[in-house]
């Protein structure tokens, strides 16, 4: 009696298996960007760093000349101004520090 009833070809069926499953791929799509983005933040911080070491090892090996190293430590400072500023400008400003005063009276001129 119930097979009667419930058949896996209904449309009602289909339309909400194909809703679910919809649902669920755009879950993990959305997790799987969550999480790369994610490793891109915390890889770039070392990444820099990292790459200018070993630029900087090409060079002192006689792999990159003078001017090759130059030019290539004046893009990685650039591109770490511009991260820093993207940085700054997404994170809140810190508070100014409080205004020093002074804690000990002064001696009169008697």
């Amino acid at each position: 009696m119930f097979a009667a009833k419930f058949q896996l070809l209904d449309d009602r069926v289909l339309v909400a298996t194909g809703l679910l499953i919809g649902t669920l791929l755009l879950g993990a799509l959305l997790l799987a960007l969550i999480d790369r983005w994610r490793k891109r933040q915390m890889s770039d911080a070392t990444h820099s760093s990292e790459s200018l070491t070993s630029y900087r090892q090409l060079y002192e090996n006689g792999e990159l000349s003078q001017e090759e190293y130059d030019k290539i430590r004046a893009r990685m400072a650039i591109k770490m101004r511009e991260r820093g500023k993207s940085k700054e400008s997404s994170q809140p400003s810190s508070p100014a520090p409080p205004a020093i005063t002074q804690e000990f009276p002064l001696e009169d001129d008697d």
